[in-house]
């Protein structure tokens, strides 16, 4: 084995690996399998660019509809997300039916986003507990300043200017 390409790796494994002598090319994401490898012969993943694959879908924790919608403070809260294609900017409004304890609230949110088909969420606040879900889900999760747009959050995270929660767990 030469190379290990993954979406998100932990600072020990990356170190683990790279003592065994074996590359590892991290934060590749919106590609099958196919198309990392076939990426991976052609450019090596050598450019943060490269390693970005066709991202269907971003889900913004919102209130209100549209791009100027505001984010949410508590994703737990949440009544709404806007699905954003990111190359087109062509949005919708999933709404999360609520109705119980927090934690059927956190589920509902989770459920909505992931059948959305969106392989991101961005947000103002996440519990651990989400968080764990969605990483489990493979849909990476950002956090973004509060008071932003859907369309500001959706610029900062094109720009990498979004932290992203559980990458450094």
């Amino acid at each position: 084995m030469s190379a290990v390409i993954v979406g998100h790796i932990k600072e020990i494994c990356r170190q683990t690996l790279l003592e065994l002598g074996i590359d590892v090319i991290s934060d590749v994401q919106g590609m099958t399998v196919i198309e990392a490898i076939e990426r991976y012969k052609a450019t090596g993943l050598a450019t943060p660019e490269s390693r970005q694959g066709t991202l269907t879908r971003i889900a913004v924790v919102s209130d209100g509809e549209g791009l100027d919608a505001r984010l949410q403070t508590e994703f737990g809260a949440c009544t709404s997300f806007t699905i954003v294609d990111p190359q087109t900017m062509r949005w919708e409004m999933v709404r999360v039916e609520h109705g119980g304890h927090e934690h059927k609230v956190n589920l509902s949110g989770v459920r909505a986003i992931v059948q959305s088909g969106a392989g991101v969420v961005i947000t103002a606040q996440l519990s651990a507990s989400c968080c764990m879900a969605f990483q489990a889900l493979a849909v990476a999760a950002y956090i973004a300043p509060r008071g932003v747009t859907v369309r500001e959050a959706i610029e900062l995270y094109e720009h990498g200017e979004l932290e992203e929660i559980g990458s450094a767990s």
